[in-house]
């Protein structure tokens, strides 16, 4: 853009500063001739005048209009002939080159210099131009700038996603062995309880089947890191069914002694077929029911689930009645690093955000919250991707 603009310029300035040498070249050429006046006059009018491209004014020596051009005003007619509009605007036009003494004498030195009427000129083309130039390289200048510094964020930010998706893989590679193990050792208790006597076998095998289905999460769980920065693949399921057996996970491993703390899925449907990738939803889900389960770890109370359906979207309502946050933290509280908990990274709401409506097509915002009384968090999922 500035090489265009400089080019813009420099041409313009060429074509002005040919004018010049152009009037010496006929001045010497025709010096000689008896009507060199007329000659001279003849030329200035028609190859100086007509192709300058800035306003131009001559005037007699009562400064009475005689000739204009570039003022959006019919040209080479009297003054008589123009309306009072235009009139107006040519006397105008006069009267600010006049204040800036934007203004030329004509004089004829023969007859004792007097002044035989005035050129009056505002700014040429190149000087507008250059008016300019200073202010194009600045913009220019912090451009530049700026889209060094959109750079470096930039790649900043693609190396921290790299970081991210490599820790990610590198955790669900390092699950697979132990996770292998536990099912070994899972099926070896199996084979020892139903060969021995024990009274309370029916206990055990309960122990061991949520034993069974907790190694069965830490499987999906690394199959989800597994999926962290890899193209997924959205398939039709059911999202009741997807949120009753996370609702049902929970139920049994949320306090129930002292600040007893109780799980519910509430809706009036038996069976939603959207499209979805079950484990990378049921994440974002979980993460919002454990969000809640630590905001009320000190007091209890009710967690409740609840899926409704409007003429777009399926809405999933998740209602605590923890701590709550203030207004201010509604947008923040999704950024990675922010948690209102003693512990943690803060990275589980910022994960949800990213499932919802990176991979999903969907949203997800603090809908309520108040201090001391509670959180709702609302996810909405279009109905048709």
């Amino acid at each position: 853009m500035m090489i265009l603009y400089s080019n813009n310029i420099i041409s313009v300035a060429k074509n002005e500063s040919k004018m010049v040498p152009n009037l010496i070249a006929n001045f010497i050429q025709h010096s000689t001739e008896d009507n060199f006046d007329e000659i001279l006059v003849q030329y200035i009018l028609e190859e100086v005048i007509q192709k300058v491209d800035y306003p131009l004014i001559v005037t007699d020596a009562d400064n009475r209009p005689l000739y204009w051009k570039n003022l959006d005003i019919p040209e080479n007619v009297e003054l008589s002939a123009l309306t009072k509009e235009e009139k107006a605007k040519l006397y105008y036009e006069l009267k600010k080159m006049r204040k800036k003494h934007w203004v030329i004498p004509l004089r004829y030195t023969k007859r004792n210099s007097k002044i035989l009427g005035y050129t009056y000129f505002s700014e040429s083309a190149s000087i507008r131009l250059l008016k300019f130039l200073p202010y194009l390289v600045g913009i220019s200048f912090l451009l530049f700038i700026l889209l060094g510094i959109y750079g470096l964020i930039l790649k900043k930010r693609q190396e921290k996603n790299q970081l991210w998706i490599g820790l990610a893989k590198e955790t669900a590679h390092q699950f697979g062995t132990p996770i292998t193990s536990l099912i070994g050792w899972i099926d070896i208790l199996k084979l020892k309880i139903n060969s021995a006597e024990i009274d309370e076998k029916e206990s055990f095998d309960m122990m061991l089947n949520q034993m069974a289905i907790d190694v069965e999460q830490l499987k999906k769980v690394a199959s989800r890191f597994g999926k962290v920065g890899s193209t997924i693949k959205l398939v039709d399921t059911d999202i009741v069914k997807v949120l009753d057996e996370t609702v049902e996970y929970y139920k049994l491993r949320t306090p129930t002694l002292t600040n007893k703390i109780n799980l519910y899925f509430i809706t009036k449907m038996k069976e939603k077929i959207i499209k979805i990738d079950e484990e990378l939803f049921k994440w974002a889900i979980e993460n919002l029911i454990k969000n809640a389960i630590d905001a009320m770890q000190l007091k209890g109370g009710n967690i409740i689930v609840t899926l409704l359906q409007d003429e777009e979207n399926i809405d999933i309502l998740v209602k605590d009645e923890g701590k709550g946050m203030p207004k201010k933290m509604f947008n923040s509280v999704f950024n990675p690093g922010i948690t209102t908990k003693k512990r943690g990274w803060g990275l589980g709401l910022s994960l949800s955000k990213r499932i919802i409506e990176e991979y999903h097509n969907g949203k997800i915002k603090v809908l309520e919250s108040t201090i001391g009384e509670g959180t709702t968090f609302e996810i909405e999922i279009p109905e048709n991707l």
